[in-house]
Formats: C-alpha cells, sequence, structure tokens
C-alpha cells in the first residue's frame, strides 16, 4: 500500500538530489555564518548539513560546490539544488512538494522558497504574490532553466519583474509581456516591420 495519497504525489517522479534538497535538515547562509536577507548578493553561501553538521561552500554564479558529489560527477548536488531553492533562485513546483516529505526550516535563514503556482504566477514562501507597483519593470536573471527532472538545460533565460513572462537570454527582444504591463524594453518587443 503507497503512502502517497493524492494523485498529484503520484504523477511527481522527484530527482534523488531535488528530493534530498527538499527533505534533508539544511541550513543556507552567508559563509561568514549570518542569515541571507532579500536584497543580499548571495552569489557564494555556506550549506550546512543538520544531520552531519558539514558545511560546504556553493558557488552560485559558478554553479560549484566543494562537496563530492560535485567534484567527482560534476552534478548538480543537493547542496547547489537547496541554495537556488531557498534563495528563491528556482522555483519548486506544487507538485514538486507534495511529492516531498518537505523538511521544516527549508528557508529558515535566507528570503524563501518561490512555489510556481497552479495558475502559472510565482508566490512567496509565506504565500504571498510577488508583487512591486512602485519598481519599474526589469529583466531578472539570467537563471538557469531546467527540464521537469530537476536537471540543468545549459539554456538561461531571464524574467520580467513585472509580469513575469520568461524568455531564453538573448531574445528579450522577442518578448510578448502580459496584457496590462509596461514590459521591458517593450518599444522594442512591440516594433513591427
Amino acid at each position: 500500500m503507497s503512502n502517497q495519497n493524492t494523485a498529484e504525489q503520484d504523477s511527481v517522479e522527484l530527482e534523488k538530489r531535488t528530493r534530498r534538497a527538499l527533505e534533508r535538515v539544511a541550513t543556507v547562509l552567508h559563509t561568514d555564518g549570518t542569515p541571507i536577507a532579500a536584497g543580499d548578493d548571495p552569489s557564494m553561501v555556506a550549506v550546512e548539513s543538520g544531520n552531519s553538521g558539514r558545511e560546504h561552500t556553493v558557488d552560485l554564479r559558478e554553479e560549484r560546490c566543494t562537496c563530492a558529489d560535485h567534484r567527482h560527477r560534476g552534478a548538480e548536488c543537493y547542496h547547489l539544488r537547496r541554495a537556488k531553492i531557498a534563495l528563491g533562485i528556482r522555483p519548486v513546483a506544487t507538485a514538486e512538494l507534495a511529492a516531498a516529505d518537505v523538511a521544516g526550516g527549508l528557508a529558515e535563514h535566507a528570503p524563501g522558497p518561490k512555489v510556481l503556482a497552479s495558475d502559472g504566477g510565482v508566490v512567496g514562501g509565506d504565500g504571498a504574490e510577488l508583487v512591486d507597483d512602485d519598481a519599474a519593470a526589469t529583466w531578472k536573471g539570467p537563471f538557469p532553466e531546467y527540464n521537469r527532472y530537476g536537471e540543468p538545460t545549459g539554456a538561461r533565460y531571464v524574467r520580467c519583474s513585472e509580469c513575469g513572462v520568461e524568455v531564453l537570454e538573448g531574445e528579450t527582444e522577442h518578448a510578448t509581456h502580459r496584457t496590462g504591463c509596461d514590459g521591458v524594453g517593450a518599444a522594442e518587443s512591440f516594433d513591427g516591420p
């Protein structure tokens, strides 16, 4: 008998490192041990395992980690994934959360995960939709693109801070912003021939 109790959980197969990133007790902090606040530059962070007490340094710009898994296999280890999730760099689908036994304090000392909402939007860790009406629209990123199994595809994308539309890096002139969005570079985006 399965202990999964929803059809949504049955449909999602989490990659093992993504499952570890969501389920293991770990803390993401600045390398000096201080909590990471929204707006900080978290390009280098420490991920400390709650079980073993081991700490690994994660370089988010270079996508490297000091752990053996990353050094020997070149894979995106669970430390990299945990840092990206806890910092809101890699959004997490609600189906992924439902399929995992998510560790308490997933982003206790970090800005918090972004959860992909069922309507295609993104919500913050507290359930509030991420909206900043006062800020001018800008392209955020670039962010690494992931396939449905949580593996990087090698492509990078950027996201409009106002409407959330995402396009591949270098393709912003082809972006079609959502209704009501002033759009980043909207004049270039909608120029006709």
